[in-house]
């Protein structure tokens, strides 16, 4: 459809000035206001589109050449250039890992005699500077050299007690406080376990039969799609650690049809299942970095059952 271009002029005393209107057919598209001065350079008939060009073109010309000549400048100046090398790596400072040994029954309580016999290893080779009668510790070489900036691991071993690992120590320079807590290996106290599934329930049902005690336990529950099952990384797709009353030598628990599924697990195939004892507030307990599972050491008598996946 042909634009055109309508004008009405009007004039007071300081200024006179055209106004234009471009028009796509009978409908108004935008109105323009022009100096009466620049509307002499512009042809009297000419269609909208060619209004516009040749209107910024005039208003163009006007601009001080210095002023287009600063833009294109600065411009020029936002490019980026090219990324620089790479500077060079910060010092290594010295520095030192100390802290206190803890240890703790299968109940949860703090025991304070036998600290003397916990060994800690600094990235599986170099054992503690000196010896922690009173749980006290301090590694302040690596190697048989001055410990300098980085990533440390710790290993705490003792017989009875589960192993624990502190991965990713980052030291930069001073000395860093770093505690290790190990939890007993809890006595065997777990004499029963049957696995259950009835047609149509949406969970299996879990019997655990205990030793009688007068205080409360813990006891850890593993499941997998296969018959290898236990508390080590790649054992165990799905874990719950169950509360024992001292008063309730048998538990009866079932596990949702969901919690398995979530675990990957496949309906009507087979789950195996095995119940531990295990510790109130597992101090020993810590994450393999390789698999990001949890690593069970604190625990005994395993037994186990299979059945299907409901």
């Amino acid at each position: 459809m042909q634009q055109s271009l309508t004008t009405k002029h009007t004039k007071d005393n300081t200024k006179s000035t055209v106004d234009y209107i471009i028009k796509e057919g009978s409908q108004s598209l935008f109105p323009y206001k022009m100096h009466y001065s620049h509307l002499q350079r512009i042809p009297k008939r000419i269609s909208g589109s060619r209004f516009l060009y040749h209107y910024f073109c005039t208003m163009l010309k006007k601009i001080n050449p210095f002023t287009i000549g600063l833009l294109l400048l600065l411009a020029s100046c936002a490019k980026e250039g090219p990324t620089g090398p790479t500077g060079p790596t910060g010092p290594s400072l010295t520095g030192s890992i100390s802290g206190h040994v803890k240890l703790y029954d299968m109940y949860g309580s703090q025991i304070t005699s036998g600290l003397n016999k916990v060994n800690l290893y600094l990235n599986n080779s170099t054992t503690a500077d000196t010896a922690f009668t009173t749980g006290a510790y301090s590694f302040t070489k690596y190697l048989g050299v001055a410990m300098v900036t980085g990533n440390y691991s710790i290993t705490a071993t003792d017989s009875g007690y589960g192993t624990t690992q502190k991965n990713n120590i980052q030291l930069v320079t001073g000395n860093l406080n770093v505690d290790i807590k190990l939890s007993a290996i809890p006595d065997s106290f777990v004499t029963g376990f049957g696995a259950y599934h009835s047609a149509g329930a949406a969970y299996d049902s879990l019997v655990i039969s205990f030793k009688a005690d007068s205080r409360q336990r813990n006891c850890i529950l593993f499941a997998s799609n296969t018959p290898l099952v236990g508390g080590q990384p790649g054992y165990y797709l799905y874990s719950k650690v169950l509360s024992i009353s001292p008063t309730a030598p048998l538990v009866t628990y079932n596990v949702p049809k969901q919690d398995l599924t979530d675990m990957g697990m496949i309906s009507g195939q087979p789950v195996y299942y095995a119940v531990f004892s295990y510790v109130v507030g597992d101090a020993s307990v810590y994450e393999d970095f390789t698999t990001g599972q949890n690593v069970y050491n604190a625990v005994s008598g395993g037994i186990g059952d299979s059945t299907v996946v409901p």
